[in-house]
Formats: C-alpha cells, sequence, structure tokens
C-alpha cells in the first residue's frame, strides 16, 4: 500500500511540515558566510522554522548582518514563518537550547 501525500507535503498520518522553499536555503547559506557562524541548529513544527545561529562571541557588526538577511528573508511573498535567534557560544550552555538538528558547523582553524 502506498502513502498518500497531503497538500502539505505530509504523508497521510503525519502532521504536515512547512514548506522549505529556495529563499530559506539562500537565507542559511547567507548565513554561513558569516565567519564568526560556527553552527546553524534548526528545528520546525507545523507552523514555523526555528533558527538557532551559533556564533564565536558577541560581534554586534555580524548579528546585525544576520538580522538583516532574516529580515529580507521574510520580505518574500512565499517566506514561511521564522524564529530566529543569534546566540554567542560564550554566553551560553548549548544543553540548555531546545533540542534542534545541527544543519551547518564549521570546522576550528
Amino acid at each position: 500500500m502506498l502513502a498518500e501525500r497531503s497538500a502539505g507535503g505530509a504523508l497521510s498520518g503525519q502532521a504536515p511540515r512547512p514548506p522549505i522553499n529556495l529563499g530559506l536555503f539562500r537565507l542559511l547559506l547567507g548565513i554561513t558566510s558569516v565567519e564568526s557562524v560556527r553552527r546553524i541548529r534548526a528545528a520546525a513544527d507545523a507552523m514555523r522554522v526555528y533558527v538557532w545561529v551559533m556564533t564565536d562571541d558577541e560581534r554586534p557588526e555580524d548579528s546585525k548582518r544576520i538580522y538583516l538577511m532574516e529580515r529580507d528573508y521574510l520580505g518574500l511573498p512565499d517566506a514561511v514563518p521564522l524564529d530566529l535567534q543569534v546566540v554567542p557560544l560564550g554566553e551560553v550552555d548549548e544543553q540548555r537550547l531546545p533540542a534542534a538538528e545541527t544543519i551547518f558547523e564549521r570546522p576550528r582553524a
């Protein structure tokens, strides 16, 4: 028996997943171009995508650049709802962050 997909792309019996679009990929690739970004973690539910961008330390200019990229993304007509947080690694215990999948990690030089 083949499972059927709903309009949201989920298999029957599964919760619908938010659509992923090229704009979101461009946003994430843009964020990886910021040298202070060490790791990106993400999670999603039926309503939004949650992204935690972990940086080496507090760099206001990098945070501003990332949040401007987020603003540009959210201005797209097909943008999925997004909750993005820039988190300096020296200021947070990663174990206290919500469960998420690491989708990018920059090796230490």
